[in-house]
């Protein structure tokens, strides 16, 4: 019996061989294709779109994504009308002019805030905004200076934490043997005049030095003020003494210093420890001239006499009492008339 597919099969065969060492891979090309990018580091090309942050980009000639969004407002990189954040913390939105600006209106526009909105006081405590846009204590408080009450916890001026007491004072926790000084006894203190003290068993600041002179804490001999502001030492009857030696102690001054007499009138310190002028008079003790007018007693007015005394005249223009002799305008002899004229 012959079989005509034989044939057809052997050639089927070797053709089935051929394509096996064709497909074998040491007869196969070993070149292979890489792809290639402007922009290797982000596998994109100059132009390519790409995806920020922001939002979607374009790659620019230096690899970097760039927004090609055009805002009208850039510096915001928002648009006219959109939705923004003001100043002040509250919402708002882009205006024409590229401000945010609030969409909300306040009772108080300085703070942002409404009248009754919760606040935080100058002194950090939570409060309530008032009708005068003021952030007020919303509490009421036993001690309102404070914005405590009694018995909270608190820190006084020495930063010690205390508790406020019935007298709103922040006293500390620490119990001393003398509350009212916060110090015990033994403990270094300033005494009322000012020196060094030690807080004694009655919480008394008592000096830590013993002064010959305890009420100006000072010793015999130390150096002084003077109340005339002269420096001076302190004596034994512990006052201050001037440390210069005056020839005239009562005026403080020395024979021949310059001085001021009672009238006013400057002087020279006399041998007697007397202010004189320096001008000659007829009566240095008054320092005046016979015929000068002068004080006599309460609102008497008189005239300085040959015996250098100031006597009280009728007619004190003429220095004459009336009935005295006088001499006329015409040079003869008069008496001195009631009127003070010479007849």
């Amino acid at each position: 019996m012959k079989y005509p597919f034989l044939p057809l099969k052997s050639a089927l065969f070797t053709l089935g061989l051929l394509l096996l060492a064709a497909c074998d891979p040491a007869n196969i090309d070993e070149t292979s294709v890489t792809p290639e990018f402007d922009c290797e580091n982000i596998g994109l090309n100059i132009g390519d779109e790409c995806l920020t942050a922001a939002g979607t980009g374009i790659v620019d000639a230096d690899c970097n994504c760039v927004l090609n969004v055009v805002y009208d407002c850039p510096e915001l990189e928002l648009n006219i009308g959109d939705a923004c954040d003001n100043p002040a913390g509250g919402s708002g939105t882009v205006d024409a002019n590229c401000d945010c600006v609030s969409t909300t209106t306040y009772d108080c526009p300085d703070i942002s805030l409404n009248i009754g909105d919760p606040c935080s006081t100058g002194t950090g405590a939570m409060g309530t905004v008032d009708a005068n846009c003021d952030c007020t204590l919303s509490n009421t408080f036993d001690c309102p200076n404070l914005g405590l009450n009694i018995g909270d916890d608190c820190v006084d001026i020495l930063g010690v934490m205390g508790v406020v007491d019935a007298n709103c004072d922040c006293v500390g926790n620490v119990t001393f043997d003398c509350p009212d000084l916060q110090l015990n006894i033994g403990d270094p203190c300033n005494n009322p005049a000012g020196g060094p003290g030690t807080v004694d068993a009655n919480c008394d600041c008592v000096p830590t030095t013993t002064y010959d002179c305890p009420n100006i804490n000072l010793n015999i001999g130390d150096p002084c003020s003077t109340g005339t502001g002269t420096m001076g030492t302190v004596d034994a009857n512990c006052d201050c003494v001037d440390n210069i030696t005056y020839d005239c102690p009562s005026l403080n001054l020395n024979v021949g210093d310059a001085c001021m007499t009672f009238l006013g009138i400057m002087g020279v310190v006399s041998a007697d420890c007397d202010c004189i002028t320096n001008t000659p008079f007829d009566c240095p003790n008054l320092n005046l001239n016979v015929g000068d007018p002068c004080v006599a007693g309460p609102g008497e007015t008189g005239i300085v006499d040959a015996n250098c005394d100031c006597t009280v005249y009728d007619c004190p223009n003429l220095g004459l009492n009336i009935g005295d002799d006088c001499s006329t305008p015409l040079g003869g002899s008069g008496t001195v008339t009631a009127d003070c004229g010479c007849e």
